[in-house]
């Protein structure tokens, strides 16, 4: 009886260690990769393109990065980033291609191209997310439209209160907002 055992272990480990062996030898089923794409829309040359210059260098590093740490199993991140030069025709046209090109998603840094388009987001049913608030855009919600900043006049609200509610001075505080929102003069 004890011989019958072992012969049934020993059969029982042998049947075992064939299927271990034939499904780790077994090919893997293909997972074809998927490359999801978005634009980007910015001054790279003219004005504003120093700011604009090491922002999108930055988002390249962290997409190859995303991409090399394989953040989303079989997906690739693209980012085809196209230079406005702060000019509306070539925002425009680069918008055109994208959404022609089948994009999605189209992020941008500069206020006069998505102004001139913000009918254009709707119809075409692209997400756009803007780095740049637009009270014009923002208030009240306009649909495929996103600000990731607050607005100008968010800026100077917060700005104002803080000065009402610190300043120790006699003298009322002088405060001056300037065109490119990231200088303040007291």
């Amino acid at each position: 009886m004890v011989k019958e055992k072992r012969l049934g272990i020993a059969i029982l480990a042998i049947a075992l260690a064939a299927v271990l062996l034939f499904t780790a030898c077994a090919p893997r089923p293909i997972v074809k990769e998927k490359t999801a794409q978005f634009g980007w829309i910015m001054p790279l040359t003219g004005g504003g393109a120093s700011v604009c210059q090491v922002i999108v260098l930055g988002g390249a590093d962290y997409i190859r990065y995303f991409n090399e740490q394989e953040a989303i199993p079989g997906v690739r991140i693209e980012l085809l980033w196209r230079d406005s030069a702060l000019q509306v025709a070539l925002f425009q046209s680069h918008y055109e291609r994208l959404v022609e090109h089948g994009i999605p998603l189209i992020i941008f840094m500069e206020a006069p191209g998505p102004l001139a388009l913000k009918e254009r987001f709707v119809r075409d049913e692209v997400v756009t997310f803007s780095a740049v608030g637009h009270h014009e855009v923002t208030y009240p919600g306009f649909a495929w439209y996103y600000a990731i900043t607050q607005t100008v006049p968010e800026q100077a609200a917060v700005l104002l209160e803080y000065f009402m509610e610190n300043w120790e001075e006699e003298r009322p505080p002088k405060v001056r907002l300037c065109a490119d929102r990231y200088r303040v003069g007291v």
